[in-house]
């Protein structure tokens, strides 16, 4: 199954580790940047000890996901290519937190930059088998703390990180999909399904909502920490196949 960041929404890039150093890069300049962005991903991984079964491949292609992982694959899309409805709501989105910059500007330090750390958490929570044992709650918030704590590895992107994070406010500024009375974590693990492929806007709003949760844990645990983290041994959701993306 797969997954998708902001389902029929959106995120930024910047200059995470924007030398191209890998043996692997293309003439395709978005295929060549999120390769060097997984490579480095790889690389901080290693640097902490630890040695990754598989490395993901990257794969171009645009749909309403956006951004995903699936099948050991990172998952990017082109705004060139996208339906105009989530154009639209980049737009909208660029108005409000990046004034004068447009959509295609926050798509690409979103989405083709930023997250692709998150979809990459993902990937470390596949391999290491963490990933099969949390439930879409602290799933979706791990992936997010592994997009923070990788984006402060490089001093370009850490000092605009806080900026960055700080943009995904605007999904969660209104009141939430919750209904009144009901807990918002139970309801996420229980609604995901119809969350992620029915409620494009629901869905944006909790992504908002884990991100803003993720950055006030940022500072108790570094990547490494996040790389090193066991399978749950309380085994919130042993039977739940593991769907990509977030």
């Amino acid at each position: 199954m797969r997954g998708s960041y902001i389902a029929v929404a959106l995120a930024a890039s910047g200059s995470l580790f924007p030398q191209v150093t890998s043996a692997q890069a293309t003439t395709d300049p978005l295929e060549t940047r999120v390769t060097v962005l997984r490579d480095g991903f790889v690389d901080a991984v290693k640097a902490c000890g630890v040695e990754p079964a598989f490395v993901p491949a990257v794969s171009i292609s645009t749909d309403a996901s956006v951004i995903s992982y699936y099948r050991k694959t990172l998952i990017v899309g082109r705004w060139e290519e996208l339906p105009p409805p989530i154009q639209g709501f980049a737009d909208a989105w660029a108005a409000q937190v990046m004034p004068g910059e447009g959509g295609q500007a926050l798509y690409d330090r979103i989405f083709n930059g930023f997250l692709v750390g998150h979809e990459l958490g993902h990937w470390v929570g596949d391999w290491s088998g963490r990933w099969a044992t949390l439930d879409r709650w602290d799933s979706e918030m791990e992936a997010n703390r592994f997009a923070i704590a990788f984006a402060k590895l490089d001093p370009t992107t850490a000092a605009e990180l806080e900026r960055t994070v700080a943009m995904f406010d605007f999904l969660h500024a209104g009141p939430g999909p919750t209904p009144a009375g009901e807990d918002e974590r139970t309801y996420f693990d229980e609604n995901y399904e119809t969350l992620a492929t029915r409620d494009p806007i629901g869905y944006s709003w909790f992504q908002g909502r884990l991100m803003q949760l993720a950055w006030e844990q940022r500072d108790t645990a570094d990547f490494c920490a996040l790389v090193k983290l066991p399978p749950d041994t309380a085994g919130r959701n042993p039977d739940w196949s593991p769907r990509s993306g977030a």
